[in-house]
Formats: structure tokens, sequence, C-alpha cells
């Protein structure tokens, strides 16, 4: 059968139609996929999206009737001339609908794309909000009518529009949006398009018409039948291999009469080449000129290229396009990038050079991404050493950041370097290079920032302090701690008396480094005075180091400890100046923990997460919620931590090392209270983190949580040299609060376990009390006590253990660690002398019931097992309610509660509409509720 496509004839092609047709119905009715049309060049892709996009418009069967359905179409062709400007195809494809709708109308993380269209700037470092942003504004389009993108020779595409399309086929499920691409076989394929190419749902490819085909072709196009024309469909089926492309070329070349092809092109592009020879001068210097520019040109930059003037220009236009070599519809295109291809192909390689270094310097003042694209495509003319050469490779590299394209921004100044540059500009190029590069993750940007650093002291031009944050940071991102300290210290020194909100960013930004190593931890405590006021950025930041090292210290009586984190946060003003992928953030927020704020604590991480969420910060978003994580094992709200551990460690395991080690540990600790004890051993056989551990600071949590899982296991031992070491670090540091290391009473327990629990076990259990009250946080005074307790039991006075146990009920009341409350109940409970046996029930049934509030399965269990000692027959409670959810579940529902539709529910979880909903659909049924409304009420109880 014989379709139609525009001028074009389809033919062979039925089946393919009727599957993208039944692709745009599915997707019409919410189940949106991802159709990849694949072939070789020629073979009819162009032509088959064509009539997709007319069935998408009208919603035509092949049968000719409609439904009614009337869907939204976004198409786009990717050329070379974009292949490396940053989603230049998004921008290409979205654009005209983007445009069609006022700002307002795309909000929540589609609002995060919206820059892209309206300005070209994003006000992003990093790509993932981008692609987030993007993902929900195709969401959003498709919200009023089902969305059909088409974006064809996808090969040409740019990376970053790449990375989209391949992060949009993986959501697209669940929407009303059909993705089309059509992709060239055979051409070179870098990791980024070899992934998307593999995630369509469905592979529509391609096959060459048979004779057949190639006779309805040749009826079509030339008008006739009879035995002339068939002799001529055998002769172009022959020496077009049943390419449709080739096929329609050769029959223009089909000698009058129809007496057979023309004899003299031995293929296609041998054809254009004769036919541009024909061609006046000026028109085949147009063609050249349009084959180089690329289809972002203009008829006055093709005019100044040539040296013609703007009419010769034009007049030689509608030549080429009278040769159907140009498309008549945009000139500016070539009818085929089979065309294109043939015209470039006949340029000379030193003419080619030539062009190239000509089109740089006609766009640069205009249009310098375009420019830095001639010279990185053209690396034989480096050097050039022409003036305008570095300024627009800069200004370029500029532009792509500002656009989410920092790979391309890194390839334009790696070419700026191949010029002589002065020593200001080599200090500018590198830092910008070296800050794209750490982004990266590449180790390279510090040979890079290391040459900037040496140079910027030399250069009154260049701001020395900006160079050196630069550097500290991609030093501290490679964990190259004591290094980057420096750098700060280095730079502090360079800057003068009226400098102070300078040197006090410097100074918190070597603390987020010599923190994590121990050193100069006299600094902050010196500081304090200095900074306490909390009036600036600078003071706010380095209070936020005071108030942790001071309660990691537990030198500071943690009320004043809470009163300094505070002021450091500033009602906010600490996230808006610093954000959540900040340690700052991370820091104000520990010192409130350990002081025992876990409500505040709470809040001020979900706002972290909103903050994160809102800006498409993983590291951010990874940060906060591993903060949230902590705080809740601290109170022991079990279901919490490990929802939040979990999303650190399912969803954001590569957003930053530190963050993660952290949420290792807190997950170990949601183990060993989940009674899974081996998933944790499994956690860190996985991750190689059952061995040797980096001296770094926040390691230590996973130190203690790890010698917790040894001793839980049995292996005490191993739980005693991770415990060492855990000491000698804090040691080390002074950091010996016990509120965040209690190793002490650990240590002393271990020995207790192995039999030999002595004085010295006595001696590390007194310490700890005594750090404990002097730092007078609730939670640590109750572990020491109950340490103690365990202690005495097993002496002679053991009187003193009934003692401690109801000291330390007396300090956990009301405290939040409820956890820890739990476990000095059960221990109280276990002891005959602590009442009657209804009395003792009593207390024990109230501690289980507590630890089934927290989600501490071991606890029940270790209620479970003293009730029964006391005559007691208890039943194990049933998991139901807010502790049968799962994570996920969870996660859900706490944004539910708030309001939240599930869009903004999807849209800040990273899901689909439709897995909010089949959540939501588990939750309510293992809640007993019957719908939102009642979530919140439900959510409350524990």
């Amino acid at each position: 059968m014989t379709l139609t496509s525009g001028a074009a004839v389809l033919v062979e092609r039925e089946e393919e139609l009727a599957s993208l047709t039944a692709s745009l119905r599915a997707a019409a009715s919410g189940a949106g996929s991802c159709v990849l049309v694949e072939g070789p060049a020629g073979i009819g892709k162009t032509s088959l999206l064509d009539a997709a996009t007319s069935a998408a418009l009208t919603c035509a069967s092949t049968a000719g009737t409609t439904d009614g359905l009337d869907a939204r179409v976004c198409r786009h062709r990717c050329t070379t001339a974009e292949a490396h400007q940053p989603f230049a195809a998004v921008i290409g494809l979205l654009a005209e609908a983007v445009f069609a709708r006022p700002d307002d109308d795309f909000r929540g993380a589609s609002a995060l794309a919206v820059p892209l269209f309206r300005d070209g700037e994003t006000g992003h470092r990093g790509e993932f909000p981008l692609l987030h942003g993007l993902h929900w504004l195709t969401v959003s389009l498709s919200e009023e009518r089902p969305l059909v993108l088409v974006v064809d020779d996808v090969q040409w595409a740019d990376p970053a529009s790449v990375r989209f399309l391949r992060y949009l086929a993986e959501r697209v499920a669940g929407h009303r949006i059909l993705l089309l691409v059509g992709a060239r076989t055979g051409e070179p394929s870098h990791p980024d398009l070899a992934d998307l190419l593999e995630r369509p749902q469905d592979r529509l490819t391609l096959e060459p018409l048979s004779g057949d085909g190639v006779r309805a072709v040749t009826d079509a196009v030339t008008g006739q039948s009879g035995p002339g024309v068939a002799a001529l469909a055998a002769q172009v089926a022959g020496r077009s291999g049943g390419n449709p492309f080739f096929v329609h070329e050769l029959l223009r070349h089909v000698t009058p009469g129809l007496t057979g092809v023309d004899a003299t092109p031995s293929s296609v592009v041998e054809a254009v080449q004769r036919q541009l020879a024909t061609l006046s001068p000026p028109a085949g210097d147009v063609a050249v000129a349009v084959a180089t520019l690329g289809e972002a040109t203009s008829v006055g930059e093709v005019a100044a290229l040539t040296g013609n003037d703007v009419r010769t220009t034009a007049l030689a236009v509608d030549d080429l396009v009278a040769a159907t070599l140009l498309d008549g519809g945009d000139p500016r295109r070539f009818r085929h990038p089979l065309l294109r291809d043939a015209v470039a192909g006949s340029v000379p390689v030193g003419r080619r050079l030539d062009l190239a270094a000509a089109c740089a310097q006609l766009l640069a003042p205009r249009h310098p991404v375009r420019a830095a694209e001639h010279l990185v495509g053209a690396p034989e003319l480096a050097p050039l050493r022409e003036g305008w050469v570095v300024p627009t490779l800069h200004e370029a590299a500029r532009v792509s950041t500002v656009r989410g394209g920092g790979e391309r921004a890194i390839a334009y100044l790696e070419r700026a370097l191949a010029e002589p540059l002065e020593a200001a500009a080599e200090c500018d190029v590198r830092r910008m290079l070296g800050v794209l590069l750490d982004d990266a993750n590449d180790v390279t940007a510090l040979e890079h920032l290391a040459r900037a650093w040496e140079l910027a002291p030399t250069l009154p031009e260049i701001s020395t302090p900006t160079v050196a944050a630069a550097y500290a940071d991609a030093l501290f991102h490679f964990a190259l701690l004591e290094e980057s300290g420096a750098v700060c210290r280095r730079a502090q020194e360079s800057l003068g008396p009226d400098e102070s909100e300078r040197w006090l960013l410097l100074e918190a930004t070597a603390l987020n480094s010599e923190a994590m190593i121990g050193l100069n931890r006299d600094r902050p405590a010196r500081l304090q005075g200095q900074v306490e006021a909390a009036g600036t950025p600078g003071e706010r930041a380095v209070l936020t180091h005071v108030a942790w090292d001071r309660a990691a210290r537990g030198d500071l009586e943690h009320r004043d400890v809470a009163d300094l984190a505070r002021r450091a946060a500033g009602e906010g003003l600490l996230l808006d100046e610093v954000g959540p992928a900040s340690p700052l953030f991370v820091y104000a927020g520990t010192a409130l923990s350990w002081a025992g704020a876990y409500e505040e604590v709470a809040t001020y991480a979900t706002a972290g997460v909103e903050r994160a969420v809102a800006t498409g910060s993983l590291v951010g978003l990874a940060y906060a919620t591993a903060l949230r994580a902590g705080n809740a094992v601290y109170r022991g709200e079990i279901a919490q931590a490990e929802t939040d551990a979990q999303r650190v460690l399912e969803e954001l395991a590569d957003a930053d090392p530190m963050c993660f080690a952290m949420s290792v540990g807190w997950q170990i600790e949601i183990s060993i209270e989940r009674e899974t004890p081996e998933v944790a051993r499994s956690l860190l056989e996985t991750f190689g983190l059952d061995g040797e551990l980096p001296d770094i600071g926040t390691i230590d949590t996973l130190l203690l949580s790890r010698a917790r899982l040894w001793i839980e296991v049995g292996e005490l031992d191993r739980a005693l040299v991770d415990l060492a070491e855990v000491q000698r670090r804090g040691l080390r540091s002074a950091y010996l609060n016990p509120i965040a290391s209690p190793w002490r009473s650990m240590t002393a327990q271990v020995h207790l376990r192995q039999g030999r629990a002595g004085e010295e076990s006595l001696a590390l259990v007194d310490g700890e009390l005594a750090a404990a009250r002097a730092y007078g946080a609730p939670r640590a005074i109750g572990v020491a006590l109950l340490a103690r307790a365990r202690l005495m039991a097993e002496r002679p006075a053991a009187g003193q253990a009934l003692e401690h146990l109801r000291e330390a009920l007396e300090a956990l009341d009301g405290s939040g660690a409820d956890l820890v409350l739990a476990e000095v109940m059960i221990d109280l409970g276990s002891r005959s002398d602590a009442g009657t046996d209804n009395q003792r029930r009593r207390i024990l049934r109230d501690a289980m019931d507590l630890a089934h509030r927290c989600g501490s399965w071991r606890a029940v269990s270790r209620a479970m097992e003293a009730l029964r000692e006391t005559g007691a027959r208890p039943r194990r409670p049933r998991v139901k309610g807010l502790q049968a959810l799962t994570p996920q579940e969870r996660r859900v529902t706490q944004l539910a509660a708030t309001g939240q539709a599930n869009r903004d529910i999807a849209e800040a979880l990273f899901l689909t509409r439709r897995t909010v909903e089949l959540h939501l659909t588990n939750a309510y049924r293992k809640l007993g509720i019957d719908g939102r409304a009642e979530l919140a009420d439900a959510l409350a109880e524990r």
C-alpha cells in the first residue's frame, strides 16, 4: 500500500505506522511510552515520523476514522550545528509550547526549567535540577491534553538533551506522553546516546523497500505505468538497494522518455557534486557556507562569509531551492542531511580549516558558543594567536555553564589553554575550568586550580579569596582536607583589616575541612566572642562551627550549645545563605540534635529537604535527609530513620561519599533495632566498609555503629578494635562528649559480656557519666546511668543499680529519647527488687509498648522475655498501622498529610503519579483509614 506524507511517498510502512498510532492511543489513555524508529540514512525515518505526527494531530487510524482525540505535538529535528550546544534540542523541542503558556502555569519542580527557555540561563550548578525540572515541565504540558514529543536525528542531539531524553524515557509510564525518537544507525555513538537507545519500550527498525515497493514509488513519482516504468523501477531498485531517499534521488536523474537512469552519477553524492558544478559560483559558495555555518545561520551571515552582498546571496539561495538542495520551507536547511554531507564533503581540507576560522571570527561578537564550536571542531588551527579567540572561548564557556552545559564549557576552556595567555587570563581560565571539572568529579580540577592559586597572589586584578575558595572546595571534595584548610589559611593572610567578612567566610571553609581531621580545634572557641552576634553570613558560618565544636567537646552546657546553634541558623538565614548542600547546614542541625532539640531538628532538616527538592540539589537532599535520619535514631523513631536512611542509600548513594558513610551507620542502627543484623553486615560487605576505614570525622559515626553491630552478633573482639579506634580519634581531637560518642560505656559493656568487667570498666563508665552530667543532655546521662547499672548489677553493691535506673528514668522523662527510656524501663522491670510482680509487669508492658511505638523489635523482644520471667504470657504486638508502612509509603503519606497533591509528592520524591497513587492506596489499607483527610491523625499516632 502507498501512503503520502506531505510531498513524500510513503510505501511499505503500514505496520510501523499502525504501531505508532497504537502507541499514541495508549499514551492518550495514560500509558505513556518511548518508541525508537531507527535505520540507515535515507531509509524513511523522517517521513514515517511525519505521518505519525499527522496521526497524532488527528488521531486517525489507518482506516481513516477518528475518535476525536487531540494531541499536542512538539517536534524537533536535530542537526550537527547544535550538537554541542547544551539543551539545544530540548529548547527546539519544547520552546514553542513553553512560550505559549505563562510562567505561573509551571510550578514546583517544573519551574526549575523555565529559565532555560526564557533567557537561556538556569541559575544551577549541575545538570540534575534541569533534568528533574524538564521532566515535570513535560508532565505539566501533558496534563491539558496528550503530549507527543518527536525528536528526529537524535544521533546529532547535544549530550545534555540526550541525557534528558534518557531521563524522560524512564519516567513516561503513567503519563499521557509519547516520546518518539528517530535515530540513524551506523553512526558513531557516545555512551549517553547508546544508553538512550536502549531505553525505548518499542523499537521499529525500518527495512529497505522491496522490488514492488520501488515500483510503487516509481509509478507515483513518474505518474506513468507500463513496461518501460517496470524496467526503470528494476534499474532503480538495483542501484538504490531499496533505500527510499536514494530511490527518489535517482528518479530525479531519469533521462527523458524513461529510457533509464542517468549513467553519469555512480552515487547520489556524486550527483549532488555534479549538480553544484552546474550552478553559478555564488550558489556553490552559498551551499558551502550553509553547510559550514549550520542551520542556525542567517542570510546575513552567509553573505558575510561568502563576501557577497545580501541580494546576490538571496538569489543564490533561490537557485539552490530550485535545484532541490535547500529546503524551500526553511532555506537554512538542506532538504536532507545526506545532501548537506555531500556538499560539506566536497570542500578540501585546507579550505575547510580556513572556513572554520572565518566562521568563528564572524560569529564571535554575537554568537560566542557557535564560534567556539568552530574553534573546537578544528583543533589543527590551534593556536590562532588572534586577540579575539580567548575572550570568545571564555564567554562561550560562561554562557554554556549558565545553560547547564558544563561539559562543553570544559572543552572551550581547554581550547583556550592552547592559546598563548597572559598570567591574569590564564588564572581566570584555569579557575573556571577547575570549578567545572570539580563539579564533574574530575580530579584534574586540582591541577588547574593549583596553577590558578599559584598565579593569583601575583595579580592585583585577580581576587585571591575567590580563587582560594574554589581551590579549597575542590580539595575538600577530593578528601584532601589538610591541604584545603591550608589554602584558606594562606588566603586569610593576604586580607586587609577591612576585609573581616571575607576572612570569616574563609575561616568557615577552612574549619569545614579541619573539623574532619582534628586540626585547629582551639580556633572555634577562641572566635566565639567575635561571631556570637551572628549578624553577618560570615559570623553565622563560623558560629555554626563554634556550636558544633563545643557540642562535640562537651565543654559547654547543652542548653547553651542549643542557643549558639539557633543563633547560627538565624531562623532560616543560614539555609538561605549556604543551602542544604553545605556542611555548615549539617553542623548546625547536628549541634541542635546533640543538645536534645529533636523536634526542632526534625523541622530544620525537613526545611532543608524541601529546599533541596525545590533547587534540584542532590547533595543538599542527601545532607538534609541524612541529618533527619540521625536525629530520628537519637530520639528512637526507627521508622522515620529507616525511611530517610534508605532514601540516601538507595536514591542518593552517589551524591556525597561522607554523607553516604554516615547513612550506612544509621542503617546499621536501624537493622539492629529491626532484628536484621545480617542486613547490616551485608551492607558493610557490599560497599567494602567492613575493614579499615578512613580517618575522617564523619566516619566515627559509622565506626560506633559498626562496633554495636559486632556486639550484637557476638564478635566482641572486633567491637573492641573499632571502639579503640574511636577512642584514639576522640582523644586526638578532644571530641569526647558522650552524646556523640559513648565509646566508654560501650567498651565497658563489651567487657561485661566477656566476663571481665573490673575497675577499669567502671572507671570508663564513671568518666562518661561525669562528662554527661557536665553537658547535661538527658540522653547522654541516661545511657551512662544504664551502663553503670548493668555493671553494678554484677557486684556486691547491686542495690546501686536500682538507684541508677530510677535516676535514669527521671532524667529521660520528657526528653524525647524514647528508645533509651524503653531500654531503662526494661532493665528496671527485669529486676526482682523493682517492686511486686504486678508492678514489674506494668513497667515491662509499658516498656514493650514504648519500644513498639519506637519501632525497635529488638527492645520488644527483650521486654517480652523479661515478662515471661515474671510468669506473664505476653503476645508480640502486631505490626500494623504506621509501623507496617514501607519506607517509601511512609515518605508518600507524610507529604500527603501536609496537603500536598499527588503531583507535588511525585515531584518531591522523583516518582510517577501512578506510583504515588499505589503507595497511598496501600497505606490507607494498612492504616485502616478511608482517605487523605484521616492521614494526619493516623500518622500522629505512635
